[in-house]
């Protein structure tokens, strides 16, 4: 199994994509951002969504806690 850490804000609330069945399933979206600069100076944001999905208690946990816009 792999372990990844992301760092960014949750786009929607996690409760939305909340699938009650057993197992538990979440599905939510969360925007993270690189920053850049050009030659100027002049600092950029650059958006990437990614879609994620959480089962069982972690699943209860995200859909329970998260909120938009949450980091």
């Amino acid at each position: 199994m792999n372990h990844c850490t992301f760092t960014g804000y949750l786009l929607s609330d996690p409760s939305d994509g909340y699938i009650s069945e057993k197992p538990s399933a979440c599905i939510f979206q969360m925007v993270t951002y690189e920053y850049t600069r050009n030659k100027r100076g002049e600092k950029k944001r650059y958006p990437t969504t990614i879609t994620f999905q959480a089962w069982d208690s972690g699943a209860d946990t995200i859909a329970k806690l998260g909120k938009k816009g949450m980091k």
